[in-house]
């Protein structure tokens, strides 16, 4: 199979990235936020007046069409930023900032993200960067969307998001959503994983097999425990 670019791609942008000095700014300049499940942190068609960087959790990006069909286009995980580019533009945001589970994060206000960028010339630089990464990756992503098979695009998903952990909190329907596919379809590609000894799934979760870097026995264990825990 063919890689595919990860969802979060689209997402999310390391702080890593930033230059120690902008870093530390911008961290001084944040301020703490908790936030419960399914609560937006932004929502679609509102005027970003602050960007965020996730701490704790995950958080979702989500749109729906006019007839109410939902759509997934990536996850926002620790360590990465959120609403960054409508927050930099003073735009509304095309799509809904989602908490998957309790979520932490830190929020910048725009004006003293402009005041950071003004003064900081590296730190600008860094900032031009990570969202040309991201247009670029959400280009990928939508080209793999178009063209890639489903098969592949569920494969792709699942062993991205078991970078963190090889038990990854989603349903069907949620994955349904980020791979641009029917329940029933996901189901039957899940299914054809799950006999082919890649996944473990349970309710609400997916335990992957064989994710990037993990020893199939390890990532076993890890569903049999699982499967402990729901006996």
């Amino acid at each position: 199979m063919n890689p595919l670019p990860p969802p979060s791609a689209a997402g999310g942008d390391p702080i890593a990235a930033l230059p120690d000095s902008a870093r530390d700014d911008l961290l001084r300049i944040g301020v703490a936020r908790r936030w419960r499940t399914g609560q937006s942190l932004l929502r679609a068609g509102a005027v970003a007046d602050s960007a965020f960087l996730v701490t704790r959790g995950r958080v979702r990006l989500r749109a729906f069409s006019a007839d109410g069909r939902e759509q997934t286009f990536g996850w926002i995980e620790p360590g990465s930023f959120g609403a960054l580019a409508p927050a930099l533009a003073g735009a509304p945001s095309p799509c809904d900032f989602v908490a998957e589970g309790p979520c932490d994060a830190l929020h910048f206000e725009r004006r003293r993200l402009d005041a950071l960028v003004q003064r900081d010339g590296r730190a600008a630089l860094a900032i031009v960067r990570l969202l040309s990464r991201r247009v670029n990756a959400t280009m990928g992503m939508l080209t793999a969307r178009a063209f890639s098979p489903l098969a592949d695009r569920v494969w792709a998903t699942l062993r991205h998001l078991a970078r963190r952990s090889v038990t990854v909190a989603i349903t069907q329907a949620e994955l349904a959503h980020a791979v641009g596919g029917s329940r029933y379809r996901v189901g039957i590609e899940l299914a054809r994983l799950q006999a082919a000894g890649r996944i473990a799934a349970a309710r609400g979760r997916i335990v992957v097999l064989e994710p990037d870097g993990e020893p199939p026995d390890r990532a076993r264990r890890t569903a049999a425990r699982g499967a402990r825990r729901d006996a």
